[in-house]
């Protein structure tokens, strides 16, 4: 029960993590695409963070995690199971992610000079998402999962 208990809690941060990373990708992308300006990111700090700014970020924040939810799940499972924690192997995953998605999705839309700059910009979107979700899950992948120690100590409490 207790196993069971802490499976459905890992899940729960997995989900919020998966989240905040869609978010941040979804921050970092207005800003180094252009969406955002300069100036518009200097007033964030100063509370001037418009309705019209919260509803777009969060909205292409919903198109992303709709995108990349199957892939990075896959991943985010593939990774708990072998307990990747490192901060790289998260921002190399995210980079990697991102870059083949606008491959996939976005550079079939771009023009060709303007591709080049649109998937550096994916790519380091994806680092931003791949740390924030290792800020908020990665770092403790796998833990729900009985140690060599624990499994030992069953098998010999059952003989």
């Amino acid at each position: 029960m207790r196993q069971l208990l802490r499976l459905f809690v890992r899940l729960v941060v997995i989900v919020l993590a998966f989240c905040a990373a869609m978010v941040m990708a979804s921050i970092a992308d207005f800003y180094l695409s252009g969406w955002m300006k300069t100036e518009a990111a200097g007033k964030l700090t100063q509370g001037a963070l418009t309705p019209e700014l919260t509803i777009a970020v969060l909205g292409y924040a919903g198109l992303l995690g709709r995108y990349f939810l199957l892939p990075a799940g896959l991943l985010i499972g593939l990774g708990e199971i072998a307990k990747l924690r490192g901060w790289l192997t998260h921002a190399l995953v995210g980079a990697g992610l991102a870059g083949a998605g606008m491959l996939v999705y976005g550079l079939a839309q771009s023009s060709t000079l303007d591709a080049v700059p649109r998937l550096a910009g994916a790519i380091a979107a994806g680092i931003v998402a791949g740390l924030t979700y290792w800020l908020v899950a990665g770092r403790n992948a796998g833990r729900w999962l009985p140690s060599e120690r624990e499994m030992r100590e069953s098998e010999a409490e059952e003989t």
